[in-house]
């Protein structure tokens, strides 16, 4: 991947999206957007006696640098309801799109930033408008930002 993923704060994507489904934790892990130290803070984070699978949360959240949280991992995903990949992989897109967004003055050039994001999710047509080499029709009129506020406000009433 193009860009450095393990510089993004997951505590920043948990202020766009809250709740997580342990298939997409483990979807972000496996494409290194969250460290094994994210993991273990979400499930502290979420640690609830009301939760399921409470005991595997429970042993994830005092999981030591010794521990296999792979196979805990896995034994959460292999208890949620299976969900939609694609699914899975525009809301992860959503999620850095917003934090890009809300982060934009720090980012040295987004446009860039933007552009490997779109190869590194195999060019998504939804973030299409945000790139410069690409044909703008459904968009002409708008200027970049507002194209990206156009999709942060349409993908949110999805994920959010």
């Amino acid at each position: 991947m193009g860009i450095q993923f393990h510089e993004f704060s997951f505590k920043e994507l948990l202020k766009i999206i809250d709740k997580w489904r342990w298939q997409e934790i483990k979807y972000g892990y496996d494409k290194k957007f969250l460290s094994r130290e994210d993991i273990i803070y979400y499930a502290v984070l979420i640690l609830d006696l009301s939760i399921e699978k409470f005991e595997i949360v429970l042993e994830l959240s005092i999981a030591s640098p010794e521990d296999d949280i792979d196979s805990l991992l896995s034994k959460l995903v292999n208890s949620d309801k299976s969900e939609d990949m694609d699914y899975i992989r525009k809301k992860w897109l959503f999620v850095i799109m917003c934090y890009l967004y809300y982060n934009k003055e720090k980012i040295k050039n987004i446009y860039e930033t933007i552009e490997d994001i779109y190869s590194d999710f195999d060019y998504p047509e939804e973030i299409k408008g945000l790139i410069r080499y690409m044909p703008c029709d459904d968009y002409s009129n708008m200027s970049f930002n507002e194209r990206w506020v156009n999709y942060i406000k349409t993908q949110e009433k999805i994920y959010k």
